[in-house]
């Protein structure tokens, strides 16, 4: 299980990769 924060950083980490979808960063977020 991944914490909430491990996740955000995960999707803070990908944002500064170029991905501006939100699409793909909610999904980051939500999956589990």
């Amino acid at each position: 299980m991944t914490s909430q924060r491990t996740r955000a950083r995960m999707v803070e980490r990908i944002r500064e990769q170029g991905v501006r979808d939100e699409r793909v960063l909610t999904a980051m977020s939500s999956v589990p």
